[in-house]
Formats: structure tokens, C-alpha cells, sequence
């Protein structure tokens, strides 16, 4: 491909991207335009005077969820992660039970235990998902840009909040 095209009617010649660009796009024709945000009226009526229909909507946690939420293998992983945080959860359990005896048995309130109990399991968790978040986001940034970086991780907090929750109850 040559490095630079010309509009049709005259316009401005534009810089050829690679396909790679495009390597994690959708095929529906969305894609996440990053940078200076100035000319992108000028591009929609341009885009508009070519009788190219555009929809431009602000990138938010909902939509990037619903984005997530349609991939295919997202419901695979979703369940993976709710087995093992399952399984997390009862060697948690096991693991305390002999402690939580002794202190049911030295009289120590059961609501009491409860609430160390979960605290502890919500700070091995949290700390699981920070380390998890810093090491994805390094991942995200080194091989796909850090442009999407910041939408990632609204996304991954998301997750990783309501899989806390779901843990936690």
C-alpha cells in the first residue's frame, strides 16, 4: 500500500495505517480513536459529504462492558473465574475453621469472627486483584498501546469489583 491516499473529491491526502492497527477492532466498523479529539467534527462532515454514516458515542464502563460482555469467550472465563474464586473461597473456610473453633470456644461473639473472617478473605482478595490489575495493564500497554490503558482498566475494576462481591457473598 502506498503511505498516503488522497480523498475522493479532492481532499487532503491522509496517512495509510497497517492492518495492525485494526487487529483488535471489531469487525462492525467501531473503533477507538485516541488523541487529539479537534478535528473529529470536520471528519464526520467530511465522512457525512462522502455519504459515509457515522456514530460517534464517548467511551464509558458501560458500553466497554457490553463490549466485553459480547465477546465470545467472555462467558467461558467468567465461569472459570467464578469456579476458582468458589474453590478460593472453601480453602479459605477450611483453612480458618480451626481458628474460628477456638474462638467460638473462648467465647469470642459469632458476628465477630464473621467480620474477621470476611475481612480477611476481601484483603487476600483485594490484594490478588491489584496485582492482577498492575501486571494486565502493563501487559495492555506494552503490546497493544497505552491508549487503552485507562478504558481497560474501568473495565477490569468493574469485574473485578462485582467478582469480590459475588465472592464475599
Amino acid at each position: 500500500f502506498p503511505a498516503r491516499v488522497a480523498w475522493f473529491g479532492g481532499g487532503d491526502p491522509v496517512e495509510v495505517m497497517g492492518r495492525e492497527r485494526l487487529d483488535h477492532s471489531p469487525p462492525d466498523g467501531t473503533y477507538l480513536l485516541t488523541g487529539d479529539s479537534a478535528g473529529l467534527g470536520e471528519l464526520e462532515k467530511s465522512l457525512a459529504s462522502e455519504a459515509v454514516r457515522t456514530h460517534r458515542t464517548e467511551a464509558s464502563l458501560v458500553d466497554s462492558f457490553v463490549f466485553v460482555v459480547e465477546a465470545g469467550s467472555f462467558g467461558a472465563a467468567v465461569i472459570a473465574a467464578f469456579a476458582l474464586i468458589a474453590a478460593l473461597a472453601l480453602f479459605w473456610l477450611s483453612v480458618k475453621a480451626r481458628g474460628r473453633a477456638l474462638r467460638v470456644l473462648g467465647g469470642c461473639p459469632t458476628p465477630r469472627i464473621h467480620l474477621q473472617d470476611l475481612g480477611g478473605f476481601f484483603g487476600a482478595l483485594l490484594m490478588s486483584a491489584l496485582v492482577v490489575a498492575a501486571a494486565s495493564a502493563l501487559y495492555v500497554g506494552v503490546l497493544h498501546g497505552w491508549a487503552h490503558v485507562p478504558s481497560f482498566i474501568k473495565v477490569l475494576a468493574g469485574l473485578q469489583a462485582a467478582v469480590i462481591a459475588a465472592s464475599l457473598l
